[in-house]
């Protein structure tokens, strides 16, 4: 089977392997993505397929300020996970790696954070 970006993918089985470097990640952001997976699985839309559950997903970020430049953060360059502004690029990319995380099962382990991080 060829890999695909859009089929679900497994949370990695060693975390140490990921990738390192820092990750800017506040409670506040952590609450947004744990409320969605959440409720993504809790109305059934984890077994839709992809686009439907990015719809989904997308319908429940609806409201969330307007925000230009929110990769353009201070320093070097690191992994930035904010919800409290998204511009266009930032929101469609949030969709789907929330979607991709139910698909992946993430919901079964959000009460390890520090794994999912």
């Amino acid at each position: 089977m060829l890999w695909s970006p859009f089929g679900p993918h497994p949370l990695p089985a060693d975390p140490s392997g990921t990738p390192g470097g820092e990750v800017t990640w506040a409670d506040e952001d952590w609450d947004v993505f744990e409320t969605s997976v959440r409720g993504a699985v809790e109305a059934g839309a984890d077994t839709l397929p992809m686009g439907d559950l990015m719809v989904h997903v997308g319908m429940g970020l609806v409201g969330t300020p307007y925000e230009p430049g929110t990769l353009e953060a201070e320093g070097p360059e690191r992994l930035v996970v904010s919800f409290a502004g998204l511009d266009c690029v930032t929101f469609v990319e949030n969709v789907y790696a929330i979607a991709a995380a139910v698909k992946a099962g993430v919901h079964e382990r959000l009460d390890e954070r520090g794994v999912v991080e």
